[in-house]
């Protein structure tokens, strides 16, 4: 599937060569990505109701989820735009 690089932290006590590879730079990078990844399904858990579907079979369930993180990305360019300052008219 094209996968080169499984980054999940070793369960326990790791072994030394397993600390070395946690400390290489393409692991700390995944695991920060990873847990970003983690962080906004949260939000979208929270914040948008996509922690209980309304909607019943496969099809709708991806549905309801579409909408939900479109929803979200809305708001994020909303929240961007308000945030930049005036372009001055030419």
């Amino acid at each position: 599937m094209g996968v080169t690089r499984v980054v999940l932290p070793a369960k326990g006590r790791a072994s030394e060569k397993r600390k070395q590879q946690e400390r290489e730079r393409w692991f700390r990078q995944g695991f920060r990505f990873r847990a970003g990844i983690e962080g906004r399904i949260g939000v979208l858990r929270r914040c948008y109701e996509l922690n209980r579907c309304r909607d019943h079979g496969d099809e709708r369930m991806g549905r309801w989820v579409g909408w939900g993180i479109i929803t979200a990305n809305v708001v994020t360019i909303a929240r961007a735009e308000v945030k930049r300052p005036a372009q001055p008219q030419r």
